[in-house]
């Protein structure tokens, strides 16, 4: 719930931050791109998450919000579902902890949707491997 709670508030910061252009001090650290450490510990996450991680397409990554314990990305990829049927490209916010070492994976509301839509995005090649 705590988390939730969080995403929630985070979507709302990302809002504000895009209107001036990057994060200000006040807000995050930086906006910028995943290392490959995090990186690395989002494909992880996506593996331990998603239904079948192995059958990701047309994977993109959006630059990162990093505060001083962690950051949020969002992903934006086509894998499938429980079913077996790919259900189109769409987001998820991935929140890493850089203490901890790990992300964590959760489906992106209309509210996150939106603020997602105003970061840049990379492709994410880690995931078609």
């Amino acid at each position: 719930m705590n988390l939730c709670r969080t995403l929630a508030v985070l979507s709302l910061l990302l809002i504000p931050v895009q209107a001036v252009g990057f994060a200000t001090p006040a807000l995050a650290e930086e906006l910028r791109w995943p290392t490959d450490t995090e990186r690395s510990q989002i494909v992880a996450a996506i593996r331990d998450t998603f239904p079948d991680p192995y059958s990701i397409r047309d994977a993109e990554l959006s630059q990162m919000l990093a505060f001083d314990q962690g950051g949020f990305v969002c992903l934006y990829a086509n894998s499938k579902n429980r079913f077996g049927g790919y259900s189109g490209r769409q987001y998820s916010i991935v929140g890493v902890r850089f203490a901890e070492k790990r992300a964590e994976i959760h489906p992106a509301v209309a509210d996150d949707i939106e603020a997602c839509k105003k970061l840049a995005f990379r492709a994410f090649a880690e995931l078609s491997r």
